[in-house]
């Protein structure tokens, strides 16, 4: 398990010095964008409603799998939006950036990963509580300039953070195999996962049984595409300013 979350620990750097999305495509107009936001607020209000929803179901001990199912397909229409946002103001970075510096609204960037508490669920685990700890205190404006200091454009670095964040989802669903491999229960433990809910018999990596060990390593995956989808987001918003 050491080695595995050594990979994951590299996986973190790499997604976080690249943190910009790939660009093309003609200029949205800020309706465009407007409209998009609007759609991401209403599937996250939906989001968070079926995920209660769902644990209500689950701690009734019902059937759950039709919620399941919708929680699932909201989250996959969250990433498509959130996608789609980072790639307009990614590609208007790229073109202002040929352009020269233009002055824009930086301060509605966010600077760190901080406000992604909340999506990342506390465990008591001591290294998932350094990897949240480490994520949540991600200085991107640092990593942006580490990224500029290797040599590297905005359009490249929007194109190798584009396939980090797609790493990252495939990464997810390999955490996914794991459980269903060696969990008596796989479709419990996702579920307890999905919703933070899920509890570990050790603060230690090392005394964990191999159900949970799968797990952990699900937690950590689900850390890192969460990150660093956000991180594509706000380093593009970012960059703008530059």
């Amino acid at each position: 398990m050491g080695s595995s979350f050594l990979s994951i620990r590299r996986f973190v750097a790499l997604a976080a010095i690249y943190g910009v999305f790939a660009a093309s495509g003609p200029t949205l107009a800020s309706d465009d964008e407007a409209r998009i936001d609007g759609e991401i607020s209403r599937v996250e209000r939906d989001l968070e409603f079926s995920r209660t929803m769902e644990q209500m179901v689950i701690a009734a001990r019902k059937d759950a799998s039709a919620l399941r199912f919708q929680r699932q397909m909201l989250e996959q229409s969250l990433q498509r939006l959130q996608a789609e946002k980072a790639e307009l103001i990614a590609q208007r970075a790229v073109q202002q950036q040929a352009a020269g510096p233009v002055s824009t609204a930086s301060n509605a960037c966010k600077t760190s990963l901080a406000h992604l508490s909340p999506r990342l669920p506390v465990y008591q685990v001591d290294q998932l509580q350094q990897v949240r700890s480490a994520i949540l205190a991600e200085d991107l404006n640092g990593t942006l300039s580490r990224a500029r200091s290797q040599g590297l454009s905005t359009a490249q670095a929007a194109s190798m953070s584009l396939q980090a964040a797609n790493n990252a989802d495939d990464e997810v669903r390999k955490g996914v195999n794991c459980i269903r491999n060696f969990a008596s229960s796989p479709e419990s433990v996702i579920d307890a996962l999905e919703n933070g809910v899920f509890r570990f018999s050790s603060t230690r990596m090392g005394d964990l049984n191999i159900n949970e060990s799968c797990a952990a390593q699900y937690v950590v995956l689900k850390y890192t595409a969460v990150a660093t989808r956000e991180s594509a987001v706000q380093m593009a918003c970012l960059a703008q300013s530059r």
